[in-house]
């Protein structure tokens, strides 16, 4: 058994890069949670996220949730929810 050198420098998918080669790497791959959050976390009138539209119970099973129920919820939810209400 050879030694691959020292830990590579990136890892994606699997693959990694190091030394100017390509190495096969046990890292775990790391993927984007989808998010509807723009950072203005506020609640309005009707108890939705001025920001985001999602309601209280969706943001904190966000990142429980998989990528199909966060893709319903971005893409059929809420567009379907009604507009921000300032209090």
């Amino acid at each position: 058994m050879t030694n691959a050198g020292p830990a590579p420098a990136f890892a994606f998918s699997g693959i990694a890069i190091g030394q100017n080669r390509l190495v096969q790497s046990s890292a775990p791959t790391f993927r984007p949670i989808l998010s509807p959050c723009i950072g203005i976390c506020e609640l309005d009138t009707q108890d939705l996220c001025s920001g985001c539209r999602r309601t209280t119970n969706e943001i904190a099973r966000w990142s429980l949730m998989s990528d199909e129920e966060r893709l319903h919820v971005m893409d059929v939810v809420l567009p379907a929810r009604p507009p921000y209400a300032p209090k």
